[in-house]
């Protein structure tokens, strides 16, 4: 069946109001939004097109590219995390593909809501290190840590070396970020998402790393409180005297 006798038989039963329930309309409309963009992809002889669809029943899911060695494309939410005291946050949660560089002023500005002024340093990728970006930050007095822009100088002074150092110390500090990303894919179920709305899938992705961070936050608790017991039992040995018996033996 055409999408043309689709909207015929529509047009036929238009007095009837319930010929289709509220998901059958849904549905029929991201139909129609496929066949357009394979139409005009058709037709301008290309192979994309703007926020294609590529699942009927997951019409929110986009294909981006990632260039990586497991996977050339990736299929899902695009998120914005950052990590302060060993906790995660999500800053932002998108479904199309886009620049995660203009995230970061948007995540600067989140950090001073919840902690009520702004961060000293931003350790993050260069993607991020863009101008404009550089120049929101110096504006509040935020370094960041990453390759500064233009041509390096052929020679660096005591200064300059020091910086350097700085900076790839507090680049394998981001490694957290990377390791609290593999931790939520393998453990707690970001790597595989088994919800199909959109709704239902962003809230997957807050109570996984809801979850993280209520781990982190018991593995903190119980190691506090061991090393309290371990305190308490130290103090409680350190004021025993135990009483002297002298044996002797004719």
């Amino acid at each position: 069946m055409k999408i043309c006798d689709i909207e015929n038989m529509l047009a036929v039963l238009k007095d009837q109001p319930k010929v289709l329930s509220r998901k059958e309309l849904e549905r029929l409309e991201v139909i129609r939004t496929i066949f357009k963009q394979q139409e005009e992809m058709y037709l301008n002889r290309v192979h994309t097109v703007k926020d294609r669809i590529v699942s009927i029943h997951q019409p929110q899911i986009r294909p981006m590219v990632r260039g990586k060695a497991t996977a050339d494309v990736e299929f899902g939410p695009k998120l914005s995390l950052s990590v302060v005291d060993g906790f995660l946050y999500l800053d932002h949660l998108r479904w199309d593909a886009y620049n995660e560089s203009l995230d970061l002023i948007p995540q600067v500005n989140k950090y001073r809501r919840r902690f009520g002024c702004f961060p000293k340093v931003v350790i993050a990728d260069g993607i991020y290190g863009t101008r404009d970006n550089r120049k929101y930050l110096k504006e509040h007095g935020i370094r960041f840590s990453g390759k500064k822009l233009g041509r390096p100088p052929k020679e660096l002074d005591m200064v300059a070396r020091e910086m350097e150092r700085l900076r790839v110390l507090e680049q394998g500090e981001r490694n957290e970020v990377e390791g609290k990303i593999g931790t939520a894919k393998t453990r707690y179920g970001l790597g595989k998402l088994m919800t199909k709305t959109e709704v239902t899938s962003e809230n997957w992705v807050a109570m996984a790393i809801f979850s993280m961070n209520m781990a982190t936050a018991l593995r903190r608790l119980l190691l506090s409180l061991f090393y309290w017991v371990k305190s308490v039992v130290k103090l409680s040995f350190s004021n025993y005297k135990p009483a002297v018996v002298s044996l002797v033996s004719k």
